[in-house]
């Protein structure tokens, strides 16, 4: 690990103990300081990965392209790796991701562009391409199944799906918001007790495959 980074610090002009120095930075950044005697190749997924991360922001670049840093990693590596992405972002680094991860997406991005075989069908803040695509979308759990009736009545106003399991739970979403208080009108002629209710947000990988899709 040591010798991977020293080589490569090499390739970037760097050297003495300007670079011995950096190297102990950037290994206790990214969680390598007990690993510098190990061969790279004998480490395990994850931590190849970091070191690939830690050779690239050696030269402190205001200016950082990663490549799918998640790829192949299990769950509690890629968590680490997006904490590892956020220091540097907040750290004034500009930090360029090409990755199909949407979950990383959603975690660290804040400007994201969308290309769809070979073009650019997207390219805003990622707020502005949520809101596109969002929906007032409620989950609501029923001690008891209302009548077919009330159900029928609210499909008129909104877009229903629900399943029994002992109790009744309800996942509606709304094209007006302010339907939802016609919604609990209905629901209020057979007053079926509510166990819990939430609201869901739209999450990025549904927008991203809503945008390569075509859908308005």
């Amino acid at each position: 690990v040591e010798e991977n980074m020293l080589f490569f610090g090499g390739l970037r002009g760097m050297g003495g103990k300007k670079l011995k120095r950096r190297i102990a930075e950037v290994a206790d950044l990214m969680g390598l300081s007990d690993k510098m005697k190990q061969l790279a190749g004998k480490l395990s997924r994850g931590y190849q990965q970091r070191l690939a991360i830690a050779i690239a922001i050696l030269p402190d670049s205001p200016l950082i392209l990663l490549d799918e840093p998640t790829l192949g990693l299990d769950v509690e590596s890629s968590l680490e790796i997006r904490e590892v992405i956020k220091r540097l972002s907040d750290s004034g680094k500009c930090v360029v991701l090409s990755t199909h991860d949407m979950n990383l997406v959603e975690a660290v991005a804040t400007r994201v562009m969308i290309i769809n075989r070979g073009k650019v069908v997207a390219m805003d803040s990622k707020e502005n391409l949520i809101e596109m695509f969002r929906r007032r979308s409620y989950r609501m759990v029923l001690e008891r199944r209302p009548s077919e009736e009330l159900l029928k009545r609210l499909g008129e106003i909104a877009h229903i799906e629900y399943s029994i399991n002992g109790s009744v739970k309800l996942e509606f979403s709304l094209d007006n918001p302010s339907s939802l208080y016609d919604f609990f009108e209905i629901l209020k002629g057979e007053k079926p007790p509510i166990r819990s209710i939430e609201v869901e947000d739209v999450r990025f990988e549904e927008v991203f495959m809503r945008i390569v899709r075509g859908d308005e």
